[in-house]
């Protein structure tokens, strides 16, 4: 509810013509309860409108809620896209719980609200993943405009880090939620194999 942060980040734009790009992470075992999950996309639609800026929302440590997937009611995608949220809430509705019974039309309100404004979902992040940190980095390029100057990037240790910046922006960005995660658990498990290699070698 403090506009200190509006305020430093609109002069930072206006004054030293900087582009900004705005990043929320939410931790991504939040997932695994209803309502700290829906709390966690509040808040990032409440980041949203009182920064005006260009927003990223992430879901970070996807690699912890991997290993409690029967814990989830729905996929990770489900969460990532937060899209029919209805869905949500009739589990809510069907585990009789009395808070569920109590509050169930303020949290029919809650994500009415959530899917009025269409504005949250979320990118998965394992940071020791790498194709997880470029799909980030290419979605923060891609919302403050930086990408489209990738071209003018000058490297001496990588000349083509330019293009492939821009490449990386456009390449998976028509991939759905589903097919990414896919192929993000296949490189969790081969390093996870790798991992557990090194460790018996040693």
């Amino acid at each position: 509810h403090n506009d200190v942060m509006t305020k430093i980040t609109s002069q930072l734009v206006k004054e030293l013509d900087m582009r900004l790009v705005a990043v929320h992470l939410i931790d991504s075992t939040l997932c695994v309860d209803v309502y700290r999950y829906i709390s966690a996309v509040l808040l990032s639609l409440s980041a949203m409108m009182q920064l005006e800026l260009p927003h990223i929302n992430v879901l970070s440590k996807i690699d912890m809620v991997m290993d409690r997937t029967d814990d989830l009611t729905f996929g990770l995608d489900y969460y990532a896209g937060v899209a029919d949220l209805s869905q949500l809430l009739w589990t809510l509705q069907t585990n009789r719980h009395p808070l569920s019974i109590r509050f169930k039309e303020f949290n029919r309100i809650m994500a009415e609200t959530i899917e009025d404004y269409g504005l949250v979902n979320f990118e998965p992040l394992d940071i020791q993943d790498k194709e997880c940190a470029l799909r980030v980095l290419s979605r923060c390029d891609t919302a403050n405009g930086h990408i489209m100057n990738a071209e003018k990037i000058e490297d001496p240790s990588d000349p083509v880090a330019g293009i492939r910046l821009f490449q990386a922006g456009f390449s998976d960005a028509g991939q759905h939620m589903d097919t990414y995660l896919e192929e993000y658990e296949e490189r969790l498990m081969a390093r996870r194999v790798e991992e557990e290699a090194g460790t018996l070698d040693d």
